[in-house]
């Protein structure tokens, strides 16, 4: 398997220093956090400084956005803000939907799901690769993965082994 170092960024990391990530440590590519809706809508204070770092290093870019989105009308309507901030940014990764919030793990798996497709299929709309960010758990029992399949998908996985295919479900 050709294994790539890819990093996740936001306010969290501010005054990283890219180019030396990718210089001597092997970074491939940098997905940026570009905002959130936790509390209303903003933007993360390091967005613009981190994804001109990644353009500076060449790195490849994708996009995150931290959504508490519990309706497909509150998902679309993140979508919309996140579209917002991203105008005009080069990318050649996906565009994410975070979900993490505890709120979101309260809905039916057919809520949840269809949170999701609205958040992804908006921003698919505008011309962008779309992609989920879940836990391991989430993506196997909180959603119906296989109608999630056409967006990009980025599992945390937090155990000390990999899952086998019988615990995957062979996906």
């Amino acid at each position: 398997m050709d294994r790539k170092l890819v990093l996740d960024v936001s306010v969290w990391d501010e005054g990283i220093d890219l180019a030396t990530w990718k210089s001597k440590r092997g970074a491939w590519a940098v997905i940026i956090k570009a905002g959130c809706n936790e509390g209303g809508r903003y933007t993360d204070r390091c967005f613009e400084e981190n994804y001109k770092k990644a353009v500076d290093a060449g790195l490849h870019r994708g996009i995150y956005y931290y959504t508490t989105s519990t309706t497909t009308a509150a998902a679309k309507a993140d979508a919309e803000h996140l579209l917002g901030l991203i105008k005009g940014k080069s990318l050649d990764m996906p565009v994410y939907m975070d979900v993490e919030d505890k709120r979101q793990y309260a809905l039916s798996k057919r809520t949840l799901t269809d949170v999701i497709k609205a958040f992804c299929d908006t921003i698919e709309a505008a011309g962008y690769k779309a992609g989920i960010y879940v836990n391991g758990n989430t993506w196997m029992n909180e959603v119906y993965h296989d109608e999630l399949y056409k967006y990009a998908d980025w599992i945390a996985w937090w155990r000390s082994s990999w899952p086998t295919e019988a615990e995957d479900g062979g996906t």
